[in-house]
C-alpha cells in the first residue's frame, strides 16, 4: 500500500497543475498557452510515474523541474511583483508544488521508494 505522504503528494501536485491550467487559460491568457498546457500535462504524467510506479529517478527529475519553476516564479515576483491575479495564482501554484514535493521526502515516502517489492505498493 502507498504511504499517505505519496497520496498527498499526488493530490497536491495535480491540484497545482489544475490551478496552473486555470491560470493559463482563464486568469492570465497569453502567447504560448498551448505549450504551457502541454508542459502541465507532462508534469501530471511525471507525477503519476512517481506516485504509481515508485520511480526514484523521476522523483528527482520532478523535484529539479519544480525547483526551476519556483525559481522562475521567484524571478517574476522580484522583477514584476505579483502583477495581478495571475501573479497571485502563480504564487499559489508554486506553494502547492513545494508542499507536494516535500511529501516525497518524508521518512515514510523515502522508505517506500527504497523498497524493491513492487507487488506490495
Amino acid at each position: 500500500m502507498r504511504p499517505k505522504a505519496i497520496a498527498t503528494f499526488e493530490w497536491l501536485f495535480i491540484a497545482s497543475v489544475i490551478l496552473s491550467l486555470i491560470n493559463i487559460f482563464v486568469i492570465a491568457p497569453g502567447e504560448g498557452r498551448l505549450i504551457e498546457a502541454a508542459v502541465a500535462v507532462l508534469t501530471i504524467g511525471l507525477a503519476l510515474v512517481v506516485s504509481r510506479m515508485r520511480s526514484n529517478v523521476v522523483r528527482w527529475i520532478l523535484t529539479v523541474l519544480t525547483l526551476l519553476g519556483v525559481a522562475g516564479q521567484g524571478y517574476l515576483l522580484a522583477t514584476a511583483g505579483l502583477a495581478g491575479a495571475g501573479g497571485v495564482v502563480g504564487l499559489a501554484v508554486s506553494a502547492l508544488q513545494i508542499a507536494a514535493i516535500a511529501q516525497l521526502f518524508r521518512p515514510e515516502a523515502n522508505g517506500w521508494f527504497g523498497r524493491r517489492d513492487l507487488a506490495a505498493g
